[in-house]
């Protein structure tokens, strides 16, 4: 009532009118409205301008160029240095000989169980006239298929990760039947007029049959209902084949390069798929192998590794001494404990996507069983920066240097590590 009174007040000294008064106040607001959006404009308008000075810089000065180098060298890291002990390939990265011996191995598997032959055998036209043997339109088939492994795990990985866990840790170790059609969905594969649904559903059948396997090791870890890593390579062998067979002359291994070309390669550039097109090694080299993060993740060693050990300890893995068991279980109730989840600050699935992407591929899935469903601490400590990462665009934290994309990536990270002190 006051400031109405006061308001009446100031209308009798000035003798304007209420009528012209009150339109006075509707250009004001119209007003503040237009220099609120100018404003956003401008902002944003600068934000561009920025990162493309920045851009510009780096490109044409050499010495910019050196600025931006990561000369962090993670072999004497106090903290990093424990990777290699902890890993069975004892890298820091996924090298290439490790991508090349995991193909080894998961292609051998997939020609051991025998159904990858036989669907070679009777569906390759040249091998049912008798002119190619068997051996080597599979070996024409492994030709297509190892270039292009790294991108094949990768895809692996990610589809893995986005499955309900209902099966425990192990469960992130194969893809379902739901998210292997999601990737057929979208590499474009269903825009075919002999690629459907249901006939994918019964080649997932027919890849995920479980009768060849050559050990019970084997047999016991390998989902009923779930694709391993040799599985998938049958299934990808037989969608090709479903999708161009007729176009190629009923060529197997011509087949599998169209889709691999065709579908594959040309979907990595769709933002949609950025989590499985990127490579896992360009966050560890660019971000979390550097001086910067290394010195803030040892400041808070101690709380960190409290936490990891405390989780880990929950479920230990029988028959692996002190070895903790960090699954996706025990990192669920840590995000959950901390109020994360309930806050909407994390969400169970983004969870457990860094979770496949912090660990380093295992040559034989079967016999590091282990190291796929449990991380060690310096996988953990990859997994809280790449979740503090998530927060911001990797295209707009590209055009940033190192010591910018830092500070943004722990701006997330610090809530994190203060959450359990």
């Amino acid at each position: 009532m006051k400031r109405e009174a006061e308001r009446h007040a100031d209308l009798s000294r000035i003798k304007v009118s209420a009528t012209e008064h009150e339109k006075t106040l509707h250009e004001l607001s119209d007003l503040k409205r237009t220099y609120k959006v100018l404003k956003s404009q401008h902002n944003k308008l600068s934000k561009k301008t920025r990162r493309l000075t920045i851009a510009k810089n780096a490109s044409l000065s050499p010495k910019k160029t050196e600025q931006l180098k990561n000369t962090f060298d993670v072999k004497h890291s106090v903290l990093f240095k424990h990777r290699t002990k902890d890993t069975p390939g004892g890298q820091f990265l996924d090298t290439a000989a490790t991508i090349s011996s995991a193909f080894d191995m998961d292609f051998a598997r997939a020609t051991k169980s025998g159904s990858l032959l036989t669907f070679i055998g009777s569906h390759d036209a040249d091998v049912m006239a008798d002119t190619k043997t068997v051996e080597v339109a599979c070996f024409e088939v492994c030709k297509i298929l190892k270039p292009h492994y790294s991108l094949i795990l990768h895809i692996h990985q990610h589809y893995s990760a986005i499955r309900d866990m209902k099966s425990g840790n192990h469960g992130i170790t194969s893809i379902t039947v739901d998210p292997f059609c999601r990737f057929l969905e979208e590499v474009g594969t269903f825009q075919n007029d002999f690629c459907s649904r249901n006939a994918c559903l019964v080649i997932f059948a027919e890849a995920n049959f479980e009768g060849g396997e050559e050990d019970d090791n084997t047999r016991d870890l390998n989902d009923d209902n779930a694709l391993m890593r040799f599985e998938f390579i049958e299934c990808l062998v037989r969608v090709a084949f479903l999708c161009y067979g007729s176009d190629v002359n009923k060529s197997v291994s011509k087949a599998l390069q169209v889709l691999v070309m065709e579908n594959v390669i040309k979907c990595k550039t769709v933002d949609s798929n950025r989590r499985w097109s990127t490579d896992a090694n360009h966050f560890r080299r660019n971000v979390f192998y550097t001086g910067p993060v290394e010195k803030v993740l040892r400041s808070r060693n101690v709380e960190l590794r409290s936490i990891y050990e405390h989780y880990s300890r929950i479920h230990p893995i029988a028959g692996h001494g002190s070895r903790g068991n960090f699954g996706t279980t025990e990192l669920h109730r840590m995000f959950f404990d901390a109020h994360m989840i309930q806050q909407g600050l994390v969400s169970n699935r983004t969870a457990q996507q860094m979770f496949a992407r912090s660990r380093l591929f295992a040559i034989d899935e079967v016999k590091s069983i282990v190291d796929l469903v449990a991380l060690t601490y310096v996988s953990f400590l990859e997994l809280l920066c790449r979740l503090a990462a998530e927060t911001f665009d990797e295209d707009q934290m590209d055009t940033y240097t190192l010591e910018i994309k830092v500070r943004l990536c722990f701006k997330i990270f610090w809530y994190l590590a203060l959450a359990f002190v």
